[in-house]
């Protein structure tokens, strides 16, 4: 064999090689693309599903417009009065959706909070909530109240048998329900 012959020889297997090692390399190629490309869709298909049911826990909650900050945490209102009135239409909301009867709501905020806090700190709002409800209407309400916005503290809950006599059973009583609810009213909202 001459020199020329070895060349060519040698770049005979060199193309040989690349035109078997080159598709090979490709298709690897192609199929780590679509195992990738699968993965996404999947992980794509999982996110859909999640964010399905965020809008659908989101849309059992209910609007949460009128006097509440964009950021929903806490009261806005031009006035403490104000910002009483819309914890208050809140709280009986919450109560009634819960399938309970409103007996009476009223301001509970003390009235040394009137000028803010002695020590400076942000002035609350405090309501009181009486209402009749079933066991399951209770949990119901205070599940919304604590899940809910604006945040509100349960400062004191008070829970007794109605008393009355009807057709309910035993195990599911008409309960009456006195709660006390604080918020904090954020002034700069106003």
């Amino acid at each position: 064999m001459t020199p020329s012959s070895q060349s060519n020889t040698a770049l005979r297997l060199v193309a040989v090689a690349a035109f078997v090692a080159l598709p090979l390399v490709l298709a690897g190629l192609i199929a780590g693309n679509l195992t990738r490309a699968a993965e996404g869709r999947a992980s794509l298909e999982r996110r859909a599903v999640e964010v399905a049911a965020l809008e659908a826990r989101l849309a059992r909650a209910g609007p949460q417009d009128g006097p509440l900050r964009a950021d929903g945490a806490l009261l806005s209102g031009a006035s403490r009065a104000l910002a009483t009135a819309a914890l208050q239409q809140h709280l009986v909301g919450i109560a009634a959706d819960a399938g309970a009867r409103i007996v009476e709501v009223q301001d509970a905020t003390p009235d040394e909070a009137e000028d803010g806090d002695p020590d400076g700190s942000t002035p609350g709002v405090m309501v009181r909530l009486t209402f009749e409800a079933t066991n399951e209407a209770l949990l119901t309400a205070l599940h919304r109240m604590e899940v809910g916005t604006p945040l509100v503290v349960v400062g004191a809950l008070e829970v007794r048998p109605t008393g009355t006599s009807d057709a309910r059973s035993q195990d599911d009583p008409l309960l009456r329900v006195e709660v006390t609810v604080r918020s904090v009213w954020d002034r700069r909202g106003a």
